[in-house]
């Protein structure tokens, strides 16, 4: 068993409400990758992201900045 720990951000692992946590974290995604033409496509606890790349400008931009 592992010893006790705060948690200071993220979501629990082997919770029962960890799975509820990780969906309402990432439910707005996809709105949010569509400003940069990605789609999202979800699936239980995983997802996978892709955009069409047309031209060599579209492999050169980054698809987030932060």
């Amino acid at each position: 068993m592992s010893s006790e720990l705060n948690l200071l951000s993220g979501v629990i692992q082997g919770s029962g409400i960890g799975l509820l946590l990780f969906v309402s974290y990432i439910n707005e995604l996809d709105k949010v990758l569509a400003n940069f033409m990605a789609t999202v496509k979800f699936f239980a606890d995983d997802f996978k992201m892709y955009a069409e790349i047309n031209t060599s400008i579209d492999a050169d931009v980054p698809m987030c900045s932060g």
